[in-house]
């Protein structure tokens, strides 16, 4: 884009633009958790009083496609860190 003001139709193309790159990220964040909640049952998702949910209860799209997208990424965090926590090697983490 140049620096020139931007007419309707050009505002429109950044629109549709964008939207289309939201949907992608929609679909790698859903997918991404379904691959690691198949690959991680027994992971621990949710814990509710004395109940654990486990990740083998969202391992499908239409129970992931029920979450806010934020959601989806907090739970992938949550396996994720429970992945850490199994694996004995530490991985040294060289923050930027």
């Amino acid at each position: 884009m140049s620096k020139a003001k931007m007419t309707a139709r050009e505002y429109a193309l950044a629109y549709e633009s964008l939207k289309s790159d939201m949907e992608i990220l929609k679909t790698r964040i859903a997918m991404r958790l379904v691959t690691l909640a198949k690959r991680f049952p027994d992971a621990p998702v949710l814990k509710n009083g004395d109940t654990t949910i486990k990740a083998k209860s969202i391992n499908n799209f239409p129970a992931v496609n029920q979450f806010e997208m934020n959601y989806q990424i907090e739970l992938i965090g949550k396996i994720e860190d429970y992945v850490a926590e199994q694996n004995p090697i530490k991985q040294m983490k060289i923050d930027f």
